[in-house]
């Protein structure tokens, strides 16, 4: 009898929370869909920008700490999902939907998003409440109070935007918030209205119910699966010390998307049990590097990767071009053209921005379409990313082409699996689209395999690794993928230094694009593996990056340096023009 006066007790908020909720099915007054498929065709998508949408979205019901929500589906409204409005072209300023109420609420919850939204003194958008008496209230929504853009500034301290729901969905880093507002008292709602008023204003989801506190996303996490695989040390040990000729014949450039100090204290503590113990951070070079872009604002990947393969600095969002849209050829690419075979590994897709920095010059990330044109124009030898061909093939390749075929056609080895490459017994170029994501070690045992076909060719070779999950992980406050991608880093700075002290002809430079997230970590002294990370902020920070180095030439990277320094030595040290227009 005490235990179920005691269940009861400690079920009854929970009870109570259920029972004073009430989802709504606002399908009459539903307008877009969360997916997109083509960019700028104005039939999908709640903003219309292609693949950047919210196609990861599931529907049904969503629980966002304390409050429910019911999801509507594409497939079942035939894309009309979503409420949006907006002060732009092609959407509609306001909308309206009917409320089938027997009851009154003394608050609404709203599932929402801003894009396009700005700092003004005017509202972000206004919530319009008729009751079934015939009374109103209007009530003013505010950016960076009530509202919040679902790209880039997710983590802004908002009053009464508390960030619920975040993803990283293959172009950005999107999410959405709850926001609550007051009722009239003992109303009856009959119908609310959206009405925008800056920038684009998307509804996911709306429910009523009694007043209760708002929840999200934010405080320490410790949720990381205690199974990763972690690398050991390079064996043999004082390997520190070996000596080298003055300049390298070869250059593996890794790069950890998003992967700043914080990163790397949280792998090291997970897979060691105290900082600084991961193979990079045994490497004899040990600096920090800038990262901001042009103009001195905090990068983004595009501008970071342009800096990392160009050597100049250019604006957020621009790739292989200077601020006034002038294309350079990257280290990439003038090492091919001087015989030099080039590979591009990512656990990125192959359009993302850091490999995409290293072939392709475009005004912006978001013109998808050609740059995966540029790609199969680069001539690289090895070009391996995720199983992403969507713009490579038609609807959405550059002028209905089919850009596979053409790769096959320029004699590379096409593959989508990778058990098919690891098994392949002859290689010279390939392209591949497959997942890296299976084992902390994917990415290294791709790299090994790929490392046994460049160093044949007398002339040497450049290749570039990106683990672009450490940046997922800082998007999107996710533990798991802050760890998991740094040890995926961390496996193939293993296997390069290794192949380093064999070849002894090898240059090793380890280093990340940006920080990502604001990270720290500290030890769980109960269980190593349950460390304990906190994330600042879900977007880019300013923060400088750890650098890495070993091999010939790596004393030249021996100071604090800024990103454009790091292409600028490698030609340098590889005998090749850099800066040179295309």
């Amino acid at each position: 009898m005490l235990f179920r006066i005691c269940l009861t007790i400690f079920l009854l908020p929970v009870l109570l929370l259920g029972a004073g909720l009430k989802t709504l099915d606002f399908r009459e007054g539903a307008n877009r869909s969360f997916r997109d498929d083509l960019p700028n065709d104005g039939k999908g998508g709640w903003t219309d920008q292609g693949s950047c949408d919210m196609r990861m979205f599931p529907s049904g019901k969503f629980e966002s700490g304390n409050v429910n929500f019911q999801i509507l589906s594409d497939k079942e409204t035939g894309n009309r999902s979503c409420i949006v409005v907006g002060k732009k072209a092609g959407f509609q300023e306001k909308a309206v939907f009917p409320v089938k109420m027997e009851k009154s609420y003394p608050a609404i919850y709203l599932l929402h998003a801003g894009m396009w939204m700005k700092k003004t003194s005017s509202p972000a958008g206004v919530l319009n409440v008729t009751y079934t008496d015939g009374s109103e209230s209007s009530h003013n929504l505010r950016y960076g109070r009530d509202l919040l853009n679902w790209i880039g500034d997710d983590n802004t301290v908002a009053k009464n935007a508390k960030k619920v729901w975040t993803i990283y969905n293959d172009s950005s880093q999107v999410s959405l918030f709850v926001s609550k507002i007051g009722l009239k008292s003992r109303k009856i709602v009959k119908s609310i209205e959206f009405r925008s008023k800056n920038g684009v204003w998307m509804i996911a989801a709306v429910s009523l119910g009694k007043s209760i506190m708002v929840t999200g996303l934010n405080g320490e996490k410790q949720a990381v699966p205690d199974n990763y695989s972690v690398p050991a040390a390079v064996v043999p040990t004082g390997w520190q010390d070996t000596k080298f000729k003055a300049k390298p014949q070869n250059v593996i450039f890794i790069i950890g998307d998003g992967m700043g100090v914080g990163a790397l204290d949280a792998a090291s503590y997970y897979g060691h049990g105290k900082k600084n113990q991961l193979v990079m951070s045994s490497l004899p070079v040990r600096t920090f590097c800038a990262t901001d872009s042009f103009g001195g604002n905090v990068t983004d990947s595009a501008a970071a990767g342009t800096a990392l393969s160009g050597g100049y600095k250019t604006k957020n969002g621009m790739l292989g071009v200077n601020p006034n849209g002038k294309p350079f050829w990257s280290i990439a690419a003038e090492a091919k053209k001087k015989g030099l075979s080039v590979a591009l590994v990512t656990t990125d897709h192959l359009l993302g921005s850091t490999p995409a920095a290293f072939y392709t010059h475009v005004a912006s990330r978001a013109m998808k379409a050609e740059i995966a044109a540029s790609a199969t124009e680069c001539g690289f030898d090895f070009l391996i990313a995720s199983p992403d061909r969507r713009y490579f093939l038609p609807p959405r390749s550059l002028n209905g082409g089919d850009y596979i075929k053409r790769f096959e056609d320029a004699g590379y080895q096409l593959f989508n699996s990778k058990i098919d490459f690891l098994k392949a017994a002859q290689l010279t170029k390939a392209v591949g689209t497959f997942s890296l994501l299976g084992a902390t070690d994917d990415l290294a045992r791709v790299t090994m395999k790929i490392l046994d076909v460049l160093e044949k060719n007398p002339t040497g070779f450049f290749i570039m690794i990106e683990s672009g999950i450490p940046d997922q992980g800082g998007h999107a406050n996710r533990p798991d993928k802050t760890v998991f991608g740094t040890l995926c880093a961390d496996y193939v700075v293993k296997v390069a230094i290794e192949f380093a002290l064999k070849d002894k002809r090898t240059l090793v430079i380890v280093t990340a694009d940006h920080e990502t997230g604001g990270v720290s970590a500290k030890n769980d002294p109960v269980n190593p593996k349950r460390v304990r990370i906190s994330y600042q902020s879900g977007a880019h920070t300013n923060q400088k990056v750890p650098l890495f180095a070993f091999g010939p030439g790596a004393d030249l990277f021996a100071k604090e340096l800024d990103n454009t320094e790091i292409p600028k030595i490698l030609a340098n040290l590889l005998n090749l023009s850099l800066g040179n227009p295309k």
